[in-house]
């Protein structure tokens, strides 16, 4: 799901290529723009002037929400988490926007702060039901709590909302196939294969397949990652135990 937040981030990039072409770019702007460039050339140089540049921002405009919005979420996708954190928490003082809560628990549940999180999950439900990523985010803590239950129902609930979040089916169909849900896991994961053809996703279908017992459709699907994937040890293993040489 794509918040309204990270909408506006990405309102924030298109502005900057007009400022940059304009010849006067804020620090903001020009932060976004080594952002994103960093991001796409793997540049550890171009890196480091974004977060100069989106300091520079926070600190000529400390109140303005944008500037430290994009800071934290920088650091954040750098796993500078804690840093990230601060400025979130700042944010939702300033706000208290719900979707800034989400992002709050992200960053907490990325250092095993699962109480921490979780607690930001709940709070940021009670203010918006339909914010996905907090039931998936709380799913997964109520996962590694051992509240499995729980946590199939939170996955339930993000895939009614959101069926093209990936991460989510892989998680709902792993435990509708540990309970012995075999028709309803496939289910699950030929819906995300439908959004996304990623090999985890045709990996663990084919692992679904084969627990079913239909081992032509499993050896399909592990052909399938094999291609997108060629060195996947796990698809190419599966495939070993369907066809022994």
């Amino acid at each position: 799901m794509r918040t309204r937040i990270v909408w506006s981030l990405l309102l924030l990039l298109s502005l900057s290529a007009i400022v940059l072409a304009q010849g006067e770019p804020s620090h903001l702007y020009l932060g976004l723009a080594y952002y994103f460039q960093g991001v796409e050339r793997d540049s550890e140089a171009l890196k480091s002037l974004a977060l100069l540049e989106l300091e520079r921002a926070v600190k000529k405009e400390p109140e303005a929400v944008e500037p430290r919005l994009a800071l934290a979420m920088a650091l954040h996708s750098w796993g500078r988490y804690q840093e990230a954190v601060e400025h979130y928490k700042a944010l939702i003082r300033a706000t208290g926007e719900a979707e800034l809560r989400v992002l709050l628990g992200d960053a907490l549940l990325a250092q095993d702060r699962l109480l921490e999180a979780y607690n930001q999950y709940d709070q940021a439900l009670t203010e918006a039901e339909d914010l996905s990523r907090a039931h998936f985010g709380s799913g997964v803590i109520l996962e590694r709590w051992g509240r499995t239950e729980e946590a199939l129902r939170r996955y339930e609930k993000v895939q009614e909302l959101t069926p093209d979040l990936t991460a989510n089916s892989i998680r709902l169909g792993r435990l509708l196939l540990e309970g012995g849900e075999t028709e309803r896991a496939a289910s699950v994961l030929e819906e995300a294969a439908r959004y996304n053809e990623s090999p985890e996703v045709f990996y663990e279908l084919a692992c679904t397949y084969y627990a079913a017992g239909d081992p032509n459709k499993a050896q399909q699907a592990a052909q399938r990652v094999m291609q997108l994937a060629p060195n996947h040890s796990g698809a190419a293993a599966l495939l070993d135990k369907i066809s022994p040489q």
